[in-house]
């Protein structure tokens, strides 16, 4: 993926670049759509309902040149924005693992 970080802090030096993208996102039985992902974070809107602090597993599904593949992520919801239709959610990734 080719794409530039579209936000850095430079005030807390251990926040990875961000990256904007568009790819899907499963939580449970609600499908979304990811906005920018980092190495230790993500933000998706979706429109099932979440808490600040709880857990959530969710799998993104990405398309590669070798194939599709999922990555099954665990992570605790850090922030919610109430958006028309639909929930914005910005959740740090505690764990990854890559499914092909």
């Amino acid at each position: 993926m080719q794409s530039k970080p579209i936000r850095r802090s430079e005030k807390i030096k251990s926040r990875a670049d961000r990256y904007s993208v568009s790819f899907p996102i499963a939580l449970g039985s609600s499908a979304g759509t990811v906005k920018d992902i980092s190495t230790t974070g993500i933000y998706f809107e979706i429109d099932q309902s979440q808490s600040v602090g709880s857990n959530i597993d969710f799998v993104i599904d990405l398309n590669t040149p070798g194939g599709p593949i999922q990555v099954q992520c665990h992570g605790t919801v850090v922030r919610i924005d109430e958006k028309p239709g639909r929930i914005g959610i910005a959740a740090t990734i505690s764990e990854s693992v890559f499914k092909s």
